[in-house]
């Protein structure tokens, strides 16, 4: 027979703690994918050819799918964007968050203001995808930039189902003190 104890008010129901865990590895997965995102194209810029300049080579598959840049088109990469500047600095902050936050997130479940944390990964997303439609503004966006697209709604998807079910779980606090005392 099964000893029997009684639910911690920390401790969700079975079922809502399964979602949490999902949501948690589906943050943690995207967070590496941000990572790897840093190195794929962005966007693709060509520069005006001169009359005399030969055509540029034909591009093999890889170089289709990750290509570089030549004397007539530059390709953009969050990568390349990295350096000792507000401009590098930003696009650390851009690609690095989800994994940092997805992180930290463990540390914070539980917590009395957890939903902070979940507001601020949303804003965050909203600041990455301005980063990256700006960064790609100049050029034709290429898959790389509709990849992070992607990665930041996903991102924002789990942050708002992080949200919500914060706010369902959290117990309705009573009106005035009167009441309080009467119960």
């Amino acid at each position: 027979m099964k000893c029997c104890r009684p639910r911690s008010r920390n401790h969700p129901p079975l079922t809502k703690r399964k979602t949490l865990t999902f949501v948690h590895k589906l943050k943690l997965s995207l967070g590496v994918l941000m990572i790897a995102a840093l190195f794929v194209p962005l966007s693709e810029c060509s520069h005006a050819r001169k009359a005399n300049d030969l055509p540029p080579p034909p591009k093999t598959g890889m170089q289709k799918i990750f290509p570089r840049s030549n004397a007539q088109t530059e390709y953009s990469y969050g990568a390349t964007r990295i350096g000792p500047s507000l401009h590098g600095a930003s696009a650390v902050v851009a690609f690095g968050w989800p994994l940092l936050l997805a992180l930290l997130e463990r540390r914070a479940l539980g917590k009395r203001r957890a939903w902070l944390l979940y507001v601020l990964e949303l804003l965050l997303c909203a600041g990455t995808f301005w980063w990256i439609y700006a960064v790609s503004e100049g050029g034709r966006r290429l898959w790389g930039a509709y990849f992070v697209f992607g990665l930041m709604g996903l991102y924002a998807i789990a942050a708002v189902v992080d949200l919500s079910t914060k706010t369902r779980d959290r117990p309705q606090r009573t009106g005035s003190a009167e009441v309080r005392a009467q119960n």
